[in-house]
């Protein structure tokens, strides 16, 4: 009989990992972001509902390769590791509660670590000597007001001279961090240890292929066994990023969307409207399809929420023609692939204007 993922194992992880229709990801969508930290926490739950999707399509039993037949745990080990470090950074940056001043300080050693990895590549790729210079003098931006941060200002001074020189995203280390979130036991640490030997390619990942069948895809004890139980170990990491949004967005999830009173709509718009926003926006080309002869069928005037209407009118065509839906003349007009364009900026990436580094809300 093939051998499949624990039940309990599947089961839970299916449903923590498709949360994208129904979960906070899916309820959280469309609501202004209050601070920077609500900002980072979607940004990097987005990734790890990713990287968890990424990790089902890999696991042979699981609600999306269900007729899978190839078992192979070094594969999934970077991805499972992947999960755990955006985890950690989901709490690091998101969800953890501190002061204004080291959330702060967190955030610009994250940009300056961003800053210096685009200066490198763009050195090493032979960029124009603007570019390059752009690029350093963003950073030694970032450095400056990291030095004016009361937290960096205490923090030791060995330790300001590592973080200024942006070799690292973090002020603490990822085991401080998964200290912090007490989330792994001493078993835990070892087995992310031997999943972060396997994401490496060290020797334990390839010494042993061909005994019994392992490291070449075909079933085996061993892989399957390593996969169930990194799988079943990654459901600790979802459900405690879950359990921290929830917290995170308390207010948002709290409380009942309010549907607008609106006249009815043309029947194939609003099936694809609602095609766009269960997927998020991640396959607009099938809702835009079809655009053309059909015209506007939208315009600026038809959104109640102020910040979906000045979107609307930022994407929208001037068009004296009357709206199909409320009938103003003087509203930007929308297509259907102006549609498309308008609900992954308003559902997916949310009412924020984030600058190259640093976020206004």
């Amino acid at each position: 009989m093939p051998y499949r993922l624990p039940k309990n194992t599947g089961r839970q992880y299916a449903k923590y990992i498709m949360l994208r229709g129904t979960s906070v990801s899916h309820r959280t969508a469309g609501h202004p972001v209050e601070s920077v930290r609500q900002y980072w926490a979607s940004v990097l739950f987005t990734r790890l509902c990713a990287a968890a999707t990424s990790i089902l399509h890999l696991c042979p039993g699981s609600p999306t390769n269900s007729a899978g037949v190839f078992w192979d745990f070094s594969s999934l080990a970077p991805l499972v590791r992947s999960l755990v470090q955006t985890c950690s950074l989901h709490f690091y940056l998101g969800t953890e509660v501190v002061g204004e001043d080291e959330s702060r300080a967190r955030l610009l050693v994250m940009q300056l670590r961003d800053c210096t990895e685009r200066l490198h590549f763009f050195q090493n790729a032979g960029a124009s000597s603007d570019r390059v210079r752009r690029f350093e003098a963003k950073a030694d931006e970032i450095r400056a007001r990291l030095s004016s941060n009361q937290y960096f200002a205490h923090l030791p001074a060995r330790m300001r001279k590592n973080l200024r020189k942006g070799n690292t995203e973090s002020i603490l280390t990822q085991g401080q961090i998964l200290d912090r979130m007490g989330i792994l036991d001493r078993a835990g640490r070892a087995m992310l240890g031997f999943i972060s030997s396997n994401a490496d390619v060290s020797p334990l990942a390839y010494y042993r292929t061909g005994e019994n069948n392992r490291g070449r895809g075909e079933e085996n004890d061993h892989d399957k066994h390593y996969i169930a139980t990194a799988v079943d170990w990654a459901c600790d990491f979802i459900l405690r990023a879950d359990s921290d949004m929830q917290a995170l967005f308390r207010e948002a999830l709290a409380t009942s969307p309010q549907k607008a009173q609106t006249p009815a709509r043309n029947e194939r718009f609003e099936h694809a409207f609602e095609y766009v926003l269960q997927w998020q926006g991640a396959i607009v080309d099938e809702f835009a399809n079809g655009d053309g002869p059909e015209g506007p069928l939208l315009c600026s005037d038809c959104f109640n929420d102020e910040g979906m209407r000045l979107s609307a009118t930022a994407i929208g065509q001037r068009d004296m023609s009357k709206c199909p839906d409320c009938g103003s003349q003087v509203g930007m007009k929308l297509s259907r692939t102006s549609i498309a364009t308008l609900a992954q900026k308003f559902f997916v990436s949310g009412t924020i204007a984030r600058e190259r580094y640093g976020v206004s809300l």
